[in-house]
Parts: C-alpha cells; structure tokens; sequence
C-alpha cells in the first residue's frame, strides 16, 4: 500500500542521513533537524491522503477528509515560512547540516507540489502518454479533489 511506504519514508529518510553522519562523523545542527521535522510532516499528511483514498476505493466511504487538506495546506506555507526562518535565524554547524538542510527542504517542497500542485512521479505508460500528449503536468489528484 502506498500509505505504508509514505510512512515508512517518515522514519527511514532522516535515519539513514543520520546514521551516515555518524559515520562519516559529521555534526546534524539545528536546521537540518527542523527540515527533517518538516518533511516527515509533508510526508505524514501524503500517507494520512493515500490511507483516506485506500478506504474510499476499497470501502466505499465519502470524500469527508478533503476538509482537512485544504486546511493543510496553507499549514504547510506556515511550517515553508518557519523553516526559512531557521534558515535565515541560525548557523549551519558544518557541511552535513548544509546537505541535511537542502535535502530535506527540497524533498518537503516537491511533497507538497506532489499532492497540492501537480504530480511530479511518472512511473507508468499512461502517465507517460499524458505527459507527451499533453506536453504538461497532471494536476494532483488531490487538486483535482478540492475542487470538486
């Protein structure tokens, strides 16, 4: 199920950087923790998004979550401008907490285009033929859904 792997992503994205810094014995600051935080969030609200449209499918339940996305989402311009903030407020502690930072502010900006914006993965035929034959992006499914 797609839910589980965007949860499972929550945990196994900032563990892995982590345990390489170790390795590798580099300091993680302040920042690249906040980014951290911010993208397991954006990642959290696409599994609770997947996990809601699983029951619909598999249930036959409403569309009663879309609410909660739309609130969501100008959340998620509050934590983008928060994060800035840490950016501009502290100091990077060495050069893991430059890449930590910029690894996960653009992982947490491509989230949130993902599921608000358009849909960013192409992974399959028709995907592909609509990307051609459209000379574009999809809009998000969840995009298509707050409109409705």
């Amino acid at each position: 199920m797609l839910y589980t792997l965007e949860f499972i992503n929550i945990f196994l994205l900032p563990f892995s950087f982590l345990f390489i810094c170790f390795m590798l014995k580099q300091d993680v600051g302040y920042i690249s923790g906040t980014m951290m935080i911010l993208n397991g969030i954006l990642l959290l609200e696409g599994s609770y998004f997947w996990f809601c449209m699983h029951r619909v499918v598999s249930q036959k339940k409403k569309l009663n979550f879309i609410q909660h996305f739309k609130i969501l989402k100008y959340f998620n311009f509050t934590l983008l401008l928060i994060a800035l903030y840490a950016i501009m407020r502290y100091h990077f502690q060495g050069i893991a907490d430059i890449i930590g930072t910029i690894l996960f502010l653009s992982l947490a900006i491509a989230e949130h285009i993902n599921y608000f914006e358009f849909q960013l993965m192409y992974d399959n035929d028709n995907d592909r033929s609509y990307l051609k034959l459209n000379k574009g992006l999809k809009k998000a499914t969840l995009k298509k859904l707050m409109r409705k």
